[in-house]
């Protein structure tokens, strides 16, 4: 596993060793006046033959622990510069001559500062390209044999590696607060990378029960995203809860940690403090809500009521001319009597007293968290140090045989509960089988990366009822880009 802290001299090293210059133009993606087209018919004295950039699969570059963006074939934004590439390699093939590297420069720690550039090719040799110094080139088939010294060759091949795509973190982050991830992995085409908070070094390697990759004992996990094309671009917000390497769900307190951003091949960190939110923050299961704020009114801690309601399974109505809301109520009950002046809140047809009277803002309603906890069955925990309200809730399965008799409808119900109870053990490998078969219904059922709390339907009842048009709608999702 490659491991950096940000590593800054990783760049003076490079430029000791003759590498690249410090500043030079943008990326040239037309071949200056001299390097041959690539294509069908390319040939040279000094080439087997030359290549062309529909059979480049992948270019892959690297620097030291730098990372760059790879090119892809299969990325159609990148076919101008395989091109390019391409046409290239032929004027280097053309212009080469046989060279052999002495044994200095041979040496592989030496060679890991210069720039390196590998071109995959279907059903052909890679070829590798490699900066020799400022004005020369060594490259070849799967070895450095051929050399060229052209400055314009160097200057085009160091203009493919102007940007670095190294992933910027935050110094500081406080709980609920966004944070944005960009950058480049030369993995695979389509991988992970994986957020990890870790107290301090060393760094090892342990696989969880669940197949995640930990890059220490005492690491917790946050957060998985996709890399697509070797890039990935995710934003997250700061949890109060992660996960350990066996399994349990812990509880994050603010102090100083290491951020560790680990993909397939590389794996990076960088020190963080992480801070108490500044406004007090809605969780759920640990995962901030965005959109819903505590309030906070004479000392007590106000939530939004109808949130609690629909995560909980319940009806909600709001009767705005009577100033009522009903939670499993008829609407009839809510408007029998004349309308009140503080806000009421009725439960199963009755009237619920609150401590204080609830708050209507912003259209709205909020009431005290004792309230949702007393009559709701929402467990609700206030992390002083994080200034975080965390709410906790069982998983809830339907029922398929009180929800359809039809025979389909029944197995994906019974699919979406299996699906439901392995992400919430953040198994991923139990989860990839359940799409793995040829029935119709369930190659249409996208696995999502988010995690569910509950899978339901609020409107169904105990009765038997038919559904024809079972959908993804009965996955309740609790927080949206939330991954394991």
């Amino acid at each position: 596993m490659k491991q950096s802290k940000w590593i800054t001299a990783v760049t003076l090293a490079a430029l000791l060793l003759g590498g690249i210059p410090s500043a030079y133009a943008a990326p040239m993606y037309n071949p200056s006046d001299g390097i041959t087209a690539g294509s069908e018919k390319s040939d040279t004295s000094k080439a087997k033959a030359g290549i062309i950039a529909k059979d480049i699969q992948k270019v892959n570059k690297a620097r030291g622990d730098s990372l760059y963006s790879p090119l892809y074939n299969n990325r159609s934004e990148d076919r101008e510069a395989l091109a390019a590439i391409a046409a290239f390699i032929n004027t280097l093939q053309s212009k080469g001559t046989p060279y052999t590297l002495t044994e200095e420069e041979s040496d592989s720690h030496r060679q890991s500062f210069q720039l390196r550039m590998s071109v995959e090719q279907k059903d052909k040799p890679d070829i590798r390209i490699m900066l020799y110094n400022t004005d020369t080139l060594v490259f070849g088939e799967d070895a450095y044999s051929y050399k060229v010294q052209d400055a314009k060759l160097a200057k085009f091949f160091m203009e493919q590696f102007q940007e670095a795509q190294e992933p910027k973190l935050p110094s500081s982050v406080s709980f609920g607060e966004s944070i944005t991830i960009k950058g480049a992995s030369s993995g695979s085409e389509s991988g992970t990378v994986d957020v990890f908070l870790m107290p301090a070094p060393p760094w090892e390697s342990f696989t969880s029960a669940n197949g995640i990759e930990y890059p220490a004992k005492n690491a917790i996990w946050l957060y998985r995203s996709i890399t697509e094309f070797g890039r990935y671009d995710f934003t997250f917000q700061m949890p109060a809860y992660g996960r350990t390497l066996d399994g349990k769900s812990v509880a994050i307190k603010p102090g100083n940690w290491d951020f560790a951003i680990h993909m397939t091949t590389y794996m990076m960190a960088q020190s963080v403090m992480i801070k108490p939110a500044s406004d007090p923050v809605l969780a759920l299961q640990g995962i901030p809500l965005a959109n819903a704020k505590p309030q906070i009114r004479q000392g007590k801690t106000l939530l939004p009521l109808r949130l609690a309601a629909e995560l909980t399974g319940h009806d909600i109505i709001w009767d705005q001319r009577h100033r009522r809301v009903g939670i499993d109520t008829d609407a009839k009950l809510l408007a029998a009597s004349p309308a009140s002046r503080d806000i009421e809140v009725w439960l199963a047809g009755k009237p619920v007293k609150t401590e204080i009277a609830p708050l209507l803002l912003q259209g709205t309603v909020y009431v005290p968290l004792e309230t949702l906890t007393a009559h709701l069955g929402v467990k609700a925990e206030w992390m002083a140090e994080n200034r975080v309200v965390n709410l906790s809730l069982p998983t809830v399965l339907l029922k398929p045989d009180i929800h359809t008799n039809d025979a389909d409808v029944h197995d994906m119900l019974q699919l979406l509960n299996e699906y439901v109870k392995q992400y919430n053990a953040h198994n991923e490998q139990s989860i990839k089988p359940l799409f793995n078969n040829e029935i119709k219904w369930a190659r249409s059922f996208a696995y999502r990366p988010q995690q569910i709390t509950a899978v339901r339907n609020p409107t169904v009842t105990d009765k038997k009822e038919s559904y024809a048009s079972v959908n993804i709608n009965f996955v309740y999702v609790s927080a949206s880009d939330y991954t394991f």
